[in-house]
């Protein structure tokens, strides 16, 4: 996904089967599942490794792709499988997380409906009711979201001072 643009709608489809849907307490027993095998959800951390900021710096690099299929099925995976409140998100070093945040916030200068769509629902969560979608936007998005935008503020300030 990062070397092999032509590729990158490929492994996306791929990841789309193989990543387990994430749930914000990782490793925590489902409740359907409870009752039958005890089983756990699925971590994401064995299947990517230690490097989740590589699996980040790939989804970054998927997320600025020119083809708007490929940036569709990328932010369809975040919402799946790499939620913000996902251990994975929150246990990746800030650096990434800002790298994430930037690539996924720069869909929304392509002026696409469907990619801005899926953004605004990464950013307030998986929950359709209004009074959960800013309690989920404190508490896993804005920090972040403040802090990169920030950032990159402060990188246009330098720029055009030069």
């Amino acid at each position: 996904m990062l070397t092999s643009p032509p590729n990158r709608g490929t492994a996306l489809n791929y990841l789309s089967r193989r990543l387990p849907r994430i749930t914000p307490e990782e490793g925590t027993p489902h409740p359907p599942l409870v009752q039958n095998h005890a089983n756990k959800i699925p971590d994401i951390g064995h299947i990517v490794g230690k490097d989740v900021g590589l699996m980040i710096r790939a989804f970054a690099a998927v997320l600025e792709d020119e083809n708007s299929l490929v940036r569709r099925a990328a932010l369809d995976l975040l919402l799946t499988s790499l939620r913000l409140d996902s251990l994975a998100v929150k246990n990746a070093r800030p650096e990434d997380r800002t790298i994430l945040m930037r690539a996924a916030c720069s869909v929304v200068l392509r002026r696409d409906l469907a990619l801005n769509r899926r953004l605004y629902t990464w950013l307030l969560g998986p929950e359709e009711g209004s009074e959960h979608q800013p309690h989920y936007l404190r508490e896993n998005a804005l920090d972040l979201l403040k802090s990169t935008l920030e950032v990159r503020l402060e990188v246009q300030r330098c720029s055009t001072s030069v």
